[in-house]
């Protein structure tokens, strides 16, 4: 004998209770009235069970997120910040994938911090975001700020049909995705996922929790950017500072493309000085980063070259594609793969004194106001600190020959 009955509170089912005899005909009446007396009673005892299970669940995702709150907000170390994220994604929510991607407003594109799948770290990568036919799911929350949430396979062609996007392989095979948009004051920085392979794999209490974790992340890494441009503008300064040091020509010049090296995170900078009453560039050229001119060659640059271009500009010069720029497009720009660059005519009121090469390899890089106004600044000291170093120079070698006029006098 076999009966099975739903368990059911207020219209709805939370459970059934099943009951077998291997005698037959064993449920009659009196029987089935016992069991009708034990169901209301089934159905509160395993409501109440689940609301116990649910509010000590909540109170323990509370409680971790008090923690990565916590952990977010005492560092200004963004690869910190991502462990503490990866942790809570892992730990708490258990997802066996997710991402988090950071946008990048000056190059449009996502450049992925953290990207786990199935228990492994995948290589970081980047994704262009200037091509809307080809947007995926990061491209589409960045640009619109709105969630996505699907539970199920059919759910999920439904959504990236109505919305138009491409999943990418990861997603292909996911039942369940959760994705917030990382926002502070309307203003895009990323996005935050989570996919299983199982249908409904979060409820609603993980799902809100995973909502208040992007939240929490998004102010995080908000208050770190900030903090890295005012350490950044503290850097700027501090060079600048240094540039103006009276010293030799050698050191001077050395001290200027080193600055503006680690100020603008750029991967060559080439300073060339210039003598105005001979039209001629002193070679090699005081460098910095990767490339370095050989030491044993001495003399002057051909006139035509690069240099002799913008020695007479009044302004910098800008290319976001050196490799095909009529002025900057040389042998040395193609062989170093330098994809963008600016180029700086360096003078002092009416003397022309040096060009500065600062210059991007092997990805192109869109130029900022405020990396432009940095250049601009540095250019206008660095200026001021060649002059008065090939000033300084100029006195040293006229206090030379004067010494040596007055050795050659004395009795």
């Amino acid at each position: 004998s076999f009966v099975g009955y739903p368990l059911q509170l207020h219209g709805r089912v939370a459970g059934a209770l099943f009951f077998n005899s291997r005698q037959r005909q064993f449920f009659r009446e009196h029987e089935i009235h016992l069991i009708s007396l034990l169901l209301p009673l089934a159905s509160v005892a395993i409501e109440n069970s689940n609301i116990i299970e649910r509010l000590e669940r909540t109170q323990h995702l509370s409680e971790s997120l008090v923690q990565v709150s916590s952990k977010l907000a005492a560092t200004q170390v963004l690869e910190e910040q991502m462990a503490a994220l990866k942790h809570f994604m892992q730990k708490e929510l258990a997802a066996p994938t997710f991402f988090l991607g950071l946008y990048d407003e000056v190059n449009d594109r996502i450049h992925f911090k953290i990207d786990y799948e199935d228990g492994a770290d995948l290589e970081l990568s980047s994704i262009p975001m200037k091509n809307e036919d080809s947007w995926t799911i990061s491209s589409y929350m960045v640009k619109e700020r709105k969630p996505i949430i699907w539970h199920d396979d059919a759910r999920k062609q439904t959504e990236c049909a109505r919305l138009g996007i491409k999943p990418p392989p990861t997603i292909t095979n996911c039942q369940t995705c959760v994705a917030f948009p990382l926002e502070v004051e309307g203003k895009s920085l990323g996005v935050i996922s989570i996919q299983s392979m199982e249908p409904f794999a979060w409820d609603e209490i993980e799902v809100s929790t995973f909502e208040t974790l992007a939240l929490q992340a998004s102010i995080a890494i908000h208050n770190t950017r900030l903090h890295q441009q005012v350490n950044k503008a503290h850097d700027t300064a501090i060079r600048v500072a240094q540039m103006t040091a009276l010293g030799n020509l050698k050191s001077t010049l050395d001290t200027i493309v080193e600055g503006v090296k680690d100020v603008l995170g750029c991967d060559i900078v080439t300073l060339y000085t210039y003598q105005q009453d001979k039209d001629q560039f002193d070679y090699p050229p005081a460098t910095a980063g990767k490339i370095r001119f050989p030491k044993n060659l001495t003399g002057a640059l051909n006139h035509g070259t690069a240099p002799y271009e913008i020695i007479v500009m009044d302004d910098i010069y800008v290319s976001e594609d050196s490799q095909n720029d009529t002025v900057l497009g040389t042998p040395f720009i193609i062989r170093e793969n330098v994809c963008s660059s600016v180029a700086v005519p360096l003078k002092v009121h009416d003397k022309r004194i040096g060009v500065l090469f600062i210059n991007y390899c092997n990805e192109k890089h869109t130029f900022t106001k405020e990396e432009l106004s940095n250049i601009r600044l540095f250019s206008s000291q660095a200026a001021i600190a060649i002059s008065n170093a090939m000033l300084f120079e100029d006195e040293q070698k006229r206090r030379d020959v004067l010494k040596i006029i007055d050795e050659a006098a004395a009795p």
